[in-house]
């Protein structure tokens, strides 16, 4: 999978992270892109290009650790893909570091979020604290990092709040 910006999160992101300042621009990005995309093509291997939004892709990173580089996005993008795909499936949390080389977006039919494991352990401890609610699991806490990151295709609407 090959993450796409557009032009607006693109000039963002080359002012966030010095790894997108690489390019010139955004044409040069999106040229770059093309050209590995011909690439993989010419080669036999199939490669999709997805479109993400950089507000999703910075909380990405934040929440699971992944680089904020092209390959994170490009694994990002892979997510973003599976998860309009199968919006209903199940989340799984697994722990990971950002270069591990089980980097599929999902196994049996569930998402698989790679969490880098001091970040979880954070997250788990703060809300556990005022002990009202056991601490969560990192199932749950991957499950909160696709609500945040991803699109959910059809989200149910909320009923509408009577002030009578």
């Amino acid at each position: 999978m090959l993450g796409w910006l557009g032009r607006k999160d693109f000039e963002r992101a080359r002012l966030r992270w010095r790894r997108f300042s690489l390019w010139r621009d955004h044409n040069e990005f999106l040229a770059e892109r093309d050209a590995l995309h011909l690439g993989y093509f010419v080669s036999g291997v199939t490669a999709e290009v997805q479109r993400v939004t950089l507000e999703g892709f910075e909380r990405w990173t934040r929440l699971t650790g992944a680089p904020p580089d092209l390959d994170g996005l490009d694994f990002f993008a892979a997510h973003w893909r599976w998860r309009g795909r199968h919006p209903g499936a199940p989340v799984v949390g697994k722990f990971g570091v950002p270069d591990d080389p089980e980097r599929r977006p999902a196994a049996d039919g569930a998402q698989r979020v790679l969490v880098l494991p001091e970040l979880f352990v954070r997250w788990r401890d703060e809300l556990a604290k005022p002990k009202l609610f056991p601490a969560p699991d990192l199932d749950t806490y991957a499950a909160h990092v696709v609500e945040c990151c991803l699109p959910s295709g059809r989200r149910a609407r909320r009923a509408a709040v009577n002030s009578a």
